[in-house]
Formats: structure tokens, sequence, C-alpha cells
């Protein structure tokens, strides 16, 4: 919904404004240019326009302008904070502004501010008195926050392009090894080298004195701890409220609302609570391909809440025109979903500034088919030995040809095979992989260990946690941590950033984040069932089709789309790699003897980032 840009590097004024350009996507309705003389500071803001659009201009002064803000992002609870600053005796220079308020609330509280914020956000505080500045990032790293110090020098961007285009930054070989395993970057790291995320629920203090970092420090991180099971009905009644009081707080603003419905579940019980606060507009996107299609499904939940839904249909054929939407991805990311997400961004912005979102419902209520399939691996690596199953899935990939069905089942078994050949700890990242480790230290010439590109997974499936922990409570971590926050929300963020539109995220409230994630798994998932306790919560107050359908997810015909580039030779010209493991790659794809269209697939978005 905006973004900043901050350094104290010796250029001028029109080379940082151009630098910053890349910024504009995030902020379209202003933009506000100032320089520190006694500081040396450029900064830069671009807004979107969401909460008081008239009295909240920014890089925002306090009344003494000894403190100055720039912030990206929305504090749901900024109202009260505001009425418990009133009673401590602050005035506010503004009626309606949570940037007012969160710059107070820092110079009162200092960090310990963020302990009170329900939020999603990123903000950079000048302290003139004391010569720092103080950056945070909110919990769950919804919105961006990118800096550098080099040689004296800081940088701090919404946008890690701008921050590069300042000097010329070498790739981080491990980065880039790690996406082409993940398919994204996990954080604090970048693509670039000195280039890093600051953590979701961090902050980091830099003294512009000294030139130094003083401190980078988490407010706020979850864990596992065994919960006491609480009865069903209870639960279901909590559940209710919490999820009422959530959409309730996500759904402040001065400007018109909406919400994504794509059938399923999650957006369905969203825009069924929504609908019950007044008229709303709901958004979906349909395929041409009924296996990628759910669009009947949101026709159905928007005709039963009597929604003003909107449709808007996507095809594949032109696949050169949507690479465009990756060039504009300010850090590499293979998510199938992209394209089509920023294209239902697209649509949606012409009707609406800010959307809510069901995304991480999933990770918490044990949403994919992987929570279940680890029942089985469980089953078969007691019976079967590694070596047996590394001959059966040899077998299978050697005699069954993939399909350009949207999650076939032949995918699935040779992905499940896959994880299999490996221990416990390593099952989820063998089911989620772009591409093998050994192909991809033959193609970047590294020689990296699986412990070091598989680092943050082997942090989460530790063996003292695997003893201690059901395995579905483990994957729910990794799944949060890992997929959820570097990768969904990065791709919603960006998607909706590209079009002026702000996304906000129900499953990220604290009050229902702590619920989902505290309570007992069986209330969660099993064998037979998926997030059980969402069904049956709603079970009577949705249709019982929607309520029991299968999880499908949003995301993009990629084996047409790779083969419509292979056609135009798009493969034969990766000047980056080894060619003739790309040529060996995109020859087993394309003679049907292996399914590699992850890892083309990943290759072409980082083809694309670096076009």
């Amino acid at each position: 919904m905006c973004g900043f840009l901050i350094s104290n590097s010796n250029i001028n004024k029109n080379t940082f404004l151009k630098i910053s350009l890349p910024l504009k996507e995030r902020g379209p309705d202003d933009e506000n240019y100032i320089f520190l003389q006694d500081e040396k500071l450029h900064l830069i803001h671009y807004r979107l326009s969401i909460i008081n659009p008239q009295e909240s201009i920014q890089p925002m002064f306090d009344h003494s302008k000894k403190y100055i803000i720039l912030f990206n992002g929305l504090i749901y609870n900024f109202l009260e904070i505001q009425e418990e600053l009133k009673k401590i005796g602050i005035k506010f220079l503004r009626k309606n502004s949570d940037t007012e308020v969160l710059l107070e609330a820092y110079k009162f509280w200092g960090d310990k501010c963020l302990q009170k914020i329900d939020g999603m956000f990123a903000f950079v505080i000048i302290d003139r008195n004391k010569n720092k500045i103080f950056i945070a990032r909110d919990k769950f790293g919804e919105k961006p926050l990118y800096y550098k110090i080099q040689n004296e020098e800081i940088f701090i961007s919404s946008n890690l392009k701008t921050i590069k285009e300042f000097k010329q930054t070498e790739i981080n070989s491990l980065s880039l090894s790690k996406y082409l395993y993940y398919g994204y970057i996990p954080q604090p790291n970048t693509i670039f080298k000195n280039i890093s995320k600051i953590p979701p629920g961090s902050f980091l203090n830099y003294d512009l004195t000294s030139k130094k970092i003083e401190k980078i420090q988490k407010f706020f991180d979850f864990s596992l701890e065994k919960n006491i099971l609480k009865k069903s009905d209870d639960n279901k009644i909590e559940l209710e409220n919490l999820l009422k009081k959530a959409i309730k707080s996500r759904s402040i603003t001065d400007v018109p609302i909406g919400t994504f419905l794509s059938g399923g579940l999650d957006s369905s019980i969203i825009a069924k609570i929504k609908s019950e606060y007044g008229n709303l507009n709901t958004f979906s996107m349909a395929f041409e391909d009924n296996t990628f299609d759910e669009s009947k499904y949101a026709r159905e939940i928007s005709k039963y809440i009597g929604s003003d839904h909107h449709e808007f249909n996507i095809k594949i054929d032109n696949i050169f025109n949507d690479l465009n939407i990756l060039q504009k991805i300010d850090e590499p990311i293979s998510d199938t979903s992209l394209i089509p997400t920023t294209k239902l961004c697209y649509e949606t912005s012409k009707n609406v500034k800010s959307v809510i979102s069901g995304d991480g419902a999933d990770e918490l209520q044990y949403g994919y088919e992987i929570f279940q399939a680890q029942y089985f691996a469980k089953i078969i690596s007691k019976i079967l030995p590694k070596s047996i199953i590394k001959k059966i899935n040899l077998i299978i990939k050697n005699s069954i040809p993939y399909s350009n069905r949207y999650m076939s089942f032949e995918f699935k078994i040779k992905k499940f095979l896959d994880g299999l050949e490996y221990n416990k700890n390593e099952w989820v990242n063998e089911w989620m992989k772009y591409s093998d480790v050994d192909f991809i230290n033959n193609l970047t010439g590294n020689n990296y260990l699986r412990e070091e590109i598989l680092s943050e997974s082997y942090d989460i499936f530790s063996s003292e946690k695997l003893k201690k922990f059901n395995f579905n409570e483990i994957m729910s971590e990794y799944f949060i941590k890992m997929y959820f926050c570097n990768n969904i929300l990065t791709k919603v963020d960006r998607a909706g950033m590209q079009n002026g539109l702000e996304t906000r995220m129900i499953f990220t409230e604290p009050n229902l984040f702590n619920f989902l994630f505290s309570i007992n798994p069986s209330q969660k998932g099993n064998f037979f069932d998926k997030k059980i306790l969402l069904k049956k919560t709603f079970k009577s107050k949705l249709p019982e089709n929607i309520v029991s359908r299968k999880k499908h997810g949003f995301a993009y015909p990629i084996l047409n789309a790779i083969e419509k580039l292979h056609k135009e030779k798009y493969f034969e010209n990766i000047s980056f790699f080894d060619q003739n493991l790309i040529d060996q790659k995109v020859h087993e794809h394309f003679d049907k003897k292996i399914d590699n269209k992850l890892f083309l697939w990943s290759l072409v978005n980082l083809k694309e980032y670096f076009n």
C-alpha cells in the first residue's frame, strides 16, 4: 500500500529519485521527497491512500520535528492505541491517522510499542535527538523491508531492486541455490550479497553517528507447545467469535473494500461473515481449463450470501505478455499462482482499493494434502526399505508419462515417493522442492551440503521436535515460517502492489492465529479429513458441498505455458547457467521422460527477474 526509500549515500536528488521509481507502483496516489541536511539523509515515500488520505502525508514529522516516520502498512487497532495514549496525555495533530499513532506510540513506549500493535507494517523512525534509526517489520512479514549497510552508508527500502541500483551487487550463490530448491529465498537472505530482509517480527537499531547496527532483535516468534484439548463445542463458538472480530478489525478503511472469493472453504467463510456487515463486493478468477477452474463454486457462494460478484477470465495464450508480471517482481519467486493472482488484483483494483484474503488457514488447519500424506508415509516407510522405494519410484517415473492436469495423481505419487527416499525430517522438503540438491550444485558450480541449502527447514524438523511433537504440528510450523511467510505473503503483496491494491490477511490477526496454532492437532486434521474445526463450525452456515469439497489450489497452467515458451526457443539462451545442463532438463521434459516443469518454471521466473 506504500513504499519508501532511505539512504545517507552521497548522491544527488535526481539520481535518488530515479532509483526510487519502482516504488511508485506501491504508492500511486502521492509521493513526497525530503532531504535532512543535518543527518545527510534522502527520504522518499510513495503512498496508496487508505486511511485519512488528506492528512497522513509522509515522511511525517511529529510536533517537535525531532521524530520522522516512513510507514508502509496498516495498524488495525490504531484507534484503541490512540485512546490509550490520549489518556496518558498525548495530543494528536491529526484526527484519524494510524501513521501518527504509530509514531507517538514509539516515542512513548520505544520498541515495546510493537507488542501492542495488530497490523501489517514495515516502518522506519528517525530519532533526531539520539541520531538513530529504528526499523521494524510485522510479525509475519506481510510488508517487505530490505536494508544494506556498506562503507558507512545505509540503504533501507520497500523494494529490493532499488537498493541494488545504488551499487553493483553480486549474486548470493547460497541464496540462488535455496531459490532453485524452494522456489523462494528464506528470510533474512536475498538474491544479492550484502542486502538483507528484516526478518518477520523483528526490529533493528542503527546509529547514524557510528554508522553501525546497535541491535537486531525479534519481538515476536511462535513455538510449539503441548495444549490441553478443549471441548469441541467451546472451540466452535470461540473460533466463530474470533473470526468475526478478525474480519471486523480488517475491515477498517476510508475507501471501498471487498473480498477474494475462490469458492473454497476459507474464502467462503470470510465472505459469509463479511456479508453480514452490509453490501459486499467479491472477486474471483475463472480459467478455460476445467482442471484449474473453480469459478462455479465462487458463483454459488456469491448467490448464497448475496454479494455483488465480479468474475474475470484468464487465458494462457498470452504467456509472453504475462512474462511482464514476472519482470516486475523485486525478488525472485516461483509460485505458479503469481500470474493469476496479479491478474486478479489488476481487475479487482478497478472496483476497490482494499481486499480481504483468507491465506494462512491451510497452514494453521492442516489444509494441504501433504498433512494427510504423512500418515501414508509413516506406514510405507516402516514396511519398505529406502532402496526398494527408490526402485519403485524409478519404475513409475519411467513408465507413467506426466499429465497436463492440475495436481494429477501421477504427479502426486511421484512427489510422494521422492520424499520417502529420505529420512522423515526431509519428507516435506522433497515433496515441495523445485529441483534436486545435486543438480543445483552442478548447475551453479557450487558444492553446498544439503544442510546448508536446507538449513532453515533442518532447524524446524530437528530431532528434538520430532521426538516431542506430533509430525503435523511440526509441518504446520514449517508451512507458516517457510511457505506462508516467504512465499504466500510475498506473492500476494507484490501482486496487489503492482496494481495499487491493498491485501489484508485475516489469519494473521494475533488472537485468531494464537488460537488456531495452539489447539489440539486432533481438531485440525487426521488421516481422513482436514480443517476439522473450521468445517464443524460452519457446517450449518454454508452449503454442504462447499464445506466438504476437496481443496483446490489457485495455480497457473505452467505445463502449457512452458510448452509455448519451448516452441519459441526460450530455453536456448540462459546465459547465467551451463546451457548443456539446461538442455538436458529441457529434453528430458519434452521427451516425456521426466516431469521437470517446476524446475523449468523456476528458471523462467529467474530469467525474467534479471531481464
